[in-house]
């Protein structure tokens, strides 16, 4: 399991328990978020025992978690609601060279309803939310190769 945008192990937290040893990868921008992440939320047996893989990069840089198995699924809580479309691109491109073949990738987004919603910010930011129809999200992945948006 690779988690985007990880934090403080936001989810990892829960899974690294019940994983096999180095089958959670995450990645985060704030360095400080996983260090803080990794000293109080994760116990000394998860740490020890289950070795999970950190990574900090504002730039979807995937190959710093490279060893181990490719992940077959990542999950990505709240970082689409705050990428642009070149942004978005950029972290699908580099993640499908990273995962395995037939990768599940999970995000969550904040749905767009109408063209009045759709008025998002110029560049990403992690204080701005952006909103997107499932059709543009569709539009950003046509020409990826690889990604099908269900």
């Amino acid at each position: 399991v690779l988690e985007i945008a990880c934090g403080a192990f936001r989810l990892g937290r829960h899974l690294i328990p019940w994983l096999e040893p180095g089958h959670y990868k995450g990645l985060d921008k704030s360095r400080r978020l996983i260090e803080q992440g990794y000293l109080f939320e994760l116990g000394r047996r998860d740490r020890e025992e289950k070795h999970p893989r950190f990574a900090a990069t504002a730039e979807f840089e995937f190959e710093l978690l490279r060893g181990g198995p490719p992940p077959d699924m990542s999950i990505a809580v709240s970082l689409i609601t705050h990428l642009n479309p070149p942004d978005i691109r950029k972290l699908l491109s580099r993640l499908r060279i990273f995962v395995a073949k037939g990768h599940m990738f999970f995000p969550t987004f904040v749905h767009s309803s109408s063209d009045a919603d759709n008025d998002n910010p110029e560049g990403s930011s992690s204080i701005a939310t952006f909103r997107y129809k499932f059709d543009e999200l569709r539009s950003l992945t046509a020409d990826l190769g690889g990604w099908e948006l269900s």
